[in-house]
């Protein structure tokens, strides 16, 4: 009768330790991750390094980046999802704005919104973020079902709990592969370009010359390599509401060594969000409204 009592509350302790198990296998999953908005990125297989997701002929495929093209269709800014819900995402396309990576027919495919709710719902995940740098996207109208490749191909697929579709499911956000950095904005390519003003300079580009002379910082009208120049609100083209900066990559001078121009590399540049450059003659530099940061 004792070994009957004991043998029961030895299954009772069992039981309770399986269930317990079960709770923390649950909890152990993913969750919804805080996601920097507005971001530009890239995002890399897991299992094969070296791949990156990207549209191609509108579908959403997993290659190497050989070419500018590959690279342009491989950068996504991570907008808040479409629904609005949190700790969600959609992904726009970085080369044709607009247009948003969404499932249909269990694919992954580049499409403009037509303004259906379906198009919203389809177009955006949830993030999981893994660690490491390592995400997840979940279908927000098919729960369980997560972006993934196959054939090199992406697809929308429901999780089967094995270790290869957790790998093809896995994604390394990586810095812009068409070199955006940040948000796309001005700033943030200066300041890549200059990371000893980090802390120095903030907040719209027209306000970037004054915090530099708080601060101790040379600031003169004469460009030089390495220096970030300023301009003012409208002033060349720059921003009616915010102006601009670019950095000064190399110095053209004359036979007596004056400076007859400068090329600059830069973000925000006409709306373009990724780096550019172009040559400034430093004749058509106005007397007042451009400045140089050393």
């Amino acid at each position: 009768m004792l070994a009957a009592r004991s043998l029961r509350r030895l299954v009772v302790v069992l039981a309770l330790l399986g269930s317990l198990g079960g709770l923390l296998l649950v909890t152990a999953q993913p969750s919804a991750a805080a996601v920097p908005y507005d971001q530009v990125v890239s995002f890399e297989s897991k299992n094969y390094p070296g791949r990156f997701v990207r549209h191609r002929a509108w579908l959403g495929e997993l290659t190497p980046l050989w070419s500018d093209l590959d690279r342009h269709d491989a950068t996504f800014i991570v907008r808040g999802g479409l629904t609005g819900a949190a700790g969600t995402v959609s992904f726009e396309s970085a080369n044709y704005r607009g247009y948003y990576l969404r499932h249909q027919g269990w694919r992954i495919k580049l499409a403009a919104p037509d303004g259906s709710q379906l198009f919203r719902q389809d177009a955006t995940f949830t993030a999981r973020e893994l660690g490491y740098n390592e995400w997840k996207f979940e279908s927000v109208n098919y729960p369980g079902h997560f972006i993934r490749h196959s054939g090199f191909q992406l697809w929308l697929n429901r999780t089967d709990g094995s270790v290869l579709f957790d790998r093809d499911s896995t994604w390394h956000r990586k810095p812009a592969a068409n070199g955006t950095q940040g948000r796309g904005e001005c700033t943030d390519w200066a300041l890549y370009k200059r990371p000893d003003l980090a802390g120095t300079v903030s907040g719209n580009a027209e306000l970037w010359t004054e915090q530099a002379r708080r601060a101790g910082r040379p600031v003169s009208k004469i460009p030089s390599e390495r220096a970030v120049v300023v301009f003012q609100r409208g002033v060349m083209g720059a921003g009616a509401t915010t102006g601009h900066v670019a950095y000064v990559e190399r110095m053209e001078r004359d036979a007596y060594g004056n400076p007859t121009s400068f090329v600059v590399s830069e973000q925000n540049w006409n709306g373009n969000r990724h780096p550019t450059s172009r040559t400034i003659q430093v004749r058509e530099l106005p007397p007042t409204g451009v400045d140089f940061i050393h």
